[in-house]
């Protein structure tokens, strides 16, 4: 007979009579024995597509049970029954009268409970069936056919080619380190890899841009404009523009506020579903990016910039290329009058600067005699972030205070012995410990006089003049 649609069909099989099923559609075949003199069962018949050489079954302890096999004609003559180990028997067959390609045994086995398997080189179905009063069972046998194992999964990361310092994870490219560029006090710079150098110019300058495109890297780029404060020679950071994801935010003066896209906003804030965020932790102003990008400033000197290993040999700016070798930071200019860091920063002056702007402290940058750097050097002032027995101390081995003492004595000395300055430049010696994760004594405050009352009050004072130590 044949199905011209969808659905259930239910044969039913004279006895000792054989049936074959075909079909160009996917079917499931049930056979309901009516397991005379037992109980009945129902079990899935194994398709022709699935025949296989070698088969265990499991018969169940106390039922009278045998096993069934259908077999192709070929071959027939080398398959095995094993009960037990050892005990192999060949099965007697019966030829299929509708065709003469199959044929099939019943081999009993008892009523012990057994693992048997039948092995062969024909392509064999194998079930197991039984009862006993009030019981019946049927189960279709399990290929044990010796089969490949699975291939591997792929690896995702096989075809991708990640470029210096990143390393592919699940198939995407990720950076593996990151590095810090930073802009504090009138102001000191260190490149991303890790050339110091000191300039006071009022301009407006790139200090990271993406210089070398790729098709993978967002581009980004980060200003600041620098400003006196009470003296001429001297600037520091006023305002740090970023620009990414088409967004621009300015960190200006507004303590908790930012700009967004010429719009004053208070803090927290989240753009474009997260991609560019920034939100105020302790004294800073600190914005994230998707891809790693974090820039940090505490609206009054102190500026941060951290990248992603990616941007590796990608970036221009007064942070440097970013290639691993600090001396080409600053090349030497050739043929030039020029210092080497005036060079560098009139190539990423901004036309947006102010015409009223200078790049060397109008022609008179300030110094300190030796006499004022042994002063301000001294235990009770810059001299406490190297002292042995400080309240700093615990953060040597972790922080270099070197850089930081000479940042100190530098810019008391050009603000005359302003307070405040000295506060500043011990607080980010501390910021920079607690960054490591190294606990300093908070009594650092109370030996200075640096205390948070009187930084909170002074903190938008910027002339720096009226604030003195002796």
């Amino acid at each position: 007979m044949r199905l011209r649609t969808a659905g259930l069909a239910i044969l039913r099989l004279p006895s000792k009579q054989p049936m074959v099923v075909k079909s160009n559609k996917k079917v499931m075949v049930l056979l309901i024995s009516n397991n005379r003199p037992y109980d009945p069962f129902l079990i899935t018949l194994t398709p022709t597509s699935k025949l296989a050489t070698n088969w265990a079954v499991e018969t169940m302890d106390g039922l009278q049970s045998t096993i069934a096999i259908l077999s192709e004609t070929e071959g027939a003559g080398s398959v095995k029954v094993c009960v037990k180990k050892g005990q192999c028997h060949s099965p007697k067959w019966s030829m299929l009268l509708s065709d003469k390609q199959w044929v099939w045994s019943n081999f009993p086995v008892g009523t012990m409970q057994s693992h048997v398997t039948v092995e062969g080189d024909a392509r064999m179905a194998v079930y197991a069936y039984g009862g006993s009063i009030r019981n019946g069972y049927g189960i279709a046998g399990v290929c044990s056919e010796d089969t490949l194992p699975p291939p591997p999964p792929t690896d995702p990361c096989e075809q991708v080619k990640c470029r210096v310092k990143e390393r592919c994870v699940k198939g995407e490219c990720v950076h593996v380190s990151t590095a810090t560029c930073r802009a504090v006090g009138d102001p000191h710079y260190l490149t991303f890899d890790g050339r110091r150098y000191d300039f006071q110019g009022t301009c407006t300058y790139i200090m990271t841009a993406v210089a070398k495109t790729a098709s993978d890297l967002l581009p980004f780029t980060v200003t600041t404009t620098n400003n006196h404060r009470g003296n001429r020679r001297v600037s520091y950071v006023r305002t740090v523009t970023v620009s990414v994801h088409e967004q621009t935010i300015i960190i200006g003066s507004q303590r908790g506020q930012v700009q967004v896209n010429g719009e004053l906003q208070y803090l927290p804030l989240s753009l474009l579903d997260g991609k560019v965020s920034v939100k105020q932790s302790g004294i800073y102003a600190v914005l994230t990016t998707d891809f790693g990008l974090t820039v940090k400033n505490d609206w009054n000197m102190r500026l941060y910039i951290t990248v992603p290993s990616s941007y590796y040999q990608h970036l221009g700016g007064l942070c440097g290329n970013y290639n691993g070798d600090r001396s080409d930071d600053l090349p030497e200019p050739k043929g030039s009058s020029l210092s080497a860091v005036l060079k560098m920063i009139q190539k990423w002056k901004t036309d947006t600067s102010d015409l009223f702007c200078n790049d060397n402290c109008a022609g008179h940058c300030p110094t300190c005699s030796k006499e004022q750097q042994a002063h301000f050097s001294r235990p009770n002032l810059c001299g406490i972030l190297t002292k042995s027995n400080g309240p700093f101390s615990a953060c040597h081995n972790k922080v270099d205070p070197s850089t930081y003492l000479e940042n100190c004595v530098y810019d008391v000395c050009v603000t005359k012995g302003a307070k405040q300055v000295l506060c500043d430049n011990l607080k980010s010696y501390a910021d920079a410990c607690q960054s490591e994760e190294v606990k300093i004594d908070p009594n650092w405050r109370m030996v200075t006089k640096c205390s948070m009352l009187m930084y909170k009050l002074d903190y938008g004072n910027t002339n720096y003049r009226s604030l003195k130590i002796c």
